[in-house]
C-alpha cells in the first residue's frame, strides 16, 4: 500500500537519505581513551582541590560526550562538576527565574562574601580560576601534560593536547550542594554562573538531572539529537549559533513525554522534532524541563521568526527535505 502524499517523511528514500547523513557526519566518535584520561586528571584534580582547599566532595561528569549526544565533527568537550557538600553552613535565601543569593553563616570559612555575607558568585569564579591555573603549573612542570586554562564565558576551562594537537575541552565547574529554598529536605546545586546585570548571583543547576533524563532516551531519539546538531551547526552557515546543543535536548526532553521518538522510522521522528522546533521558536518560548518557570528563549537575542520559517521551509515538501540531507 503506497504512503499517504502527508508521510513522505516515512519513505524509505527519506530515512536511508538521513541515515546516510548521520553515518556520514554525526555518529557518536570513539573517545574512549580520552575519557580515560580525563578520568585520571579529574582524580588529581579532586584531590588537589579537597586537600588543599576543601573545594571537592564528589565529581560528577556531565554533559553530550557522556550521553552519547555528540558528534564527530567536534573536539571533545567535558563537562565536570566538582561537587562541595556545605549545607550545614551554606542556605539560599531567595531565588528567582533559575538563580539565587547563598547565605553563608560561618565566618571562619574562606570563601569570598559581600558585607551581608551572602557568596559573591564572580569572585568565588576568579578565586577557583586562580586555583586552577595552580594545579595546572604543578602538572605541567612535574607531570610533563600538556594542560592549559583558557578564557571560556563564564567557565573556567582547561585544553588538554597530546602529542602537540588539542585532544579534547573541559569546562570546570565547581558546585555547591545546599538544601532547596521551596523544600529544605531537597537538594539544590548551585553554581557561579551569573547573569551580567548581577554577577553576585548563582545559577541553580540542573545538569545532573540532564545527563539522567537523556540517558533515558531511546537510541532513535539520540540518533535524532545528533542528526539536527550537525544539521545546525555545519549546514546553516551559522544561522542557529545561537540556538544551541542545549536547546536541542530540551526539546527532545519535552517531545519525550509525548509518543516520540518513532521507533521505527527516524524519518518521522526527525520531521517530528524539526517541527516541534519550529513550534516553540514561533511562539518564542521553550520551557526550561526541570523549572518550566524559566523559558531558555529568554535570553537570546535572535530571530526566533526567521529559525522557524528556515526549518518550515525544509519540512515544505518531500524535495525541500531531502536536499538538506544531500551532501
Amino acid at each position: 500500500m503506497a504512503l499517504n502524499d502527508l508521510e513522505w517523511y516515512r519513505k524509505k528514500t527519506v530515512c536511508d537519505a538521513i541515515e546516510r547523513f548521520h553515518r556520514s557526519k554525526a555518529t557518536v566518535p570513539d573517545i574512549n581513551r580520552a575519557k580515560e584520561d580525563l578520568k585520571e586528571i579529574m582524580n588529581l584534580l579532586g584531590d588537589y582541590l579537597k586537600e588543599n582547599h576543601n573545594l571537592c566532595d564528589k565529581i560528577c561528569y556531565a554533559g553530550s560526550a557522556f550521553e552519547s549526544l555528540n558528534i564527530v565533527e567536534e573536539v571533545p568537550e567535558f563537562d565536570v562538576m566538582f561537587v562541595i557538600k556545605k549545607k550545614q553552613y551554606l542556605e539560599i535565601i531567595n531565588q528567582s527565574n533559575g538563580f539565587c543569593t547563598i547565605k553563608c553563616t560561618n565566618k571562619m570559612v574562606w570563601y569570598p562574601v559581600d558585607k551581608n555575607g551572602n557568596l559573591v558568585a564572580g569572585r568565588f569564579r576568579h578565586e577557583f580560576k586562580g586555583i586552577v591555573q595552580k594545579w595546572v603549573n604543578i602538572m605541567t612542570k612535574e607531570m610533563k601534560k600538556e594542560i592549559c586554562v583558557v578564557e571560556h564565558g563564564v567557565a573556567t576551562q582547561i585544553n588538554v593536547s597530546r602529542n602537540g594537537n588539542l585532544w579534547y575541552h573541559v569546562d570546570l565547574v565547581p558546585c555547591f550542594e545546599v538544601s532547596s529554598l521551596a523544600n529544605r529536605n531537597k537538594i539544590a546545586w548551585c553554581v557561579p554562573k551569573p547573569i551580567d546585570e548581577n554577577k553576585d548571583l548563582w545559577r541553580i543547576s540542573y545538569s545532573q538531572n540532564e545527563t539522567q533524563e537523556a540517558n533515558k532516551l531511546h537510541a532513535n531519539a539520540k540518533m535524532c539529537i545528533r542528526i539536527v546538531k550537525t544539521l545546525f551547526k555545519l549546514e546553516t552557515n551559522g544561522l542557529f549559533k545561537k540556538f544551541t546543543s542545549y536547546h536541542i535536548k530540551t526539546v527532545a526532553f519535552h517531545l519525550n513525554k509525548e509518543s516520540w521518538p518513532d521507533e521505527r522510522s527516524i524519518g518521522k521522528t526527525v520531521y517530528d522534532f524539526l517541527f516541534k522546533t519550529m513550534n516553540f521558536l514561533e511562539q518564542c518560548n521553550l520551557k526550561h524541563f526541570f523549572n518550566p518557570q524559566i523559558n531558555i528563549l529568554d535570553s537570546n537575542k535572535i530571530n526566533y521568526e526567521q529559525l522557524a520559517n528556515t526549518i518550515q521551509g525544509w519540512l515544505r515538501s518531500e524535495q525541500s527535505f531531502m536536499k538538506v540531507f544531500a551532501f
